[in-house]
Order: C-alpha cells, then structure tokens, then sequence
C-alpha cells in the first residue's frame, strides 16, 4: 500500500495559535526531531506537502570523540601518509 493512501491518513487539530502537533508516526517516518525545520508546498486548493528540512550537520556534532591525547600535525601526516587510519 503507498504511503499517500487514504488508509494512512492521520488527523491533527489546530490549537488556538494556529499550532498542530505532527503524530509521532509522522515524525519517525520524516525522521524530525524538535528544532527541525519543516516547510509546506502547496500542490493544489485543498492540498499541501510537508518537506522536512533538517541540519544534517548539526547532528555530526560529538560523533567523532576527542582522542585520549593530543596528536600533533606531524603525527597525523604519517598516519594519512601510511594509511594509518585503517
């Protein structure tokens, strides 16, 4: 079944300001996260699309750890020279 079927619709209400909470399926599936970006296109009168529009780069952060100790620029030239880092 396709993921714009009328079987996987889902339902939000608009608070008062204008807020609306995406289901958490959605956001899974999209792969958000609070402080993502999304952005709406409209594609026809009574129709919009969701473009989820995060920061890849932001979550790279902390994903390489700090090395237990200082390594010099001269040592890390021979580790890529010697093919150190397989």
């Amino acid at each position: 079944m396709p993921l714009f079927a009328k079987e996987n619709a889902m339902a939000s209400t608009i608070s008062v300001k204008g807020q609306v909470t995406i289901p958490a399926e959605v956001r899974r599936l999209m792969h958000l996260r609070a402080g993502d970006s999304v952005s709406f296109v409209f594609v026809s009168d009574n129709r919009v699309e969701m473009i989820g529009s995060c920061n890849p780069i932001k979550r790279l952060r902390g994903i390489v750890p700090k090395p237990s100790k200082p390594v010099s620029v001269a040592q890390m030239q021979r580790a890529v020279g010697t093919g150190g880092w397989r």
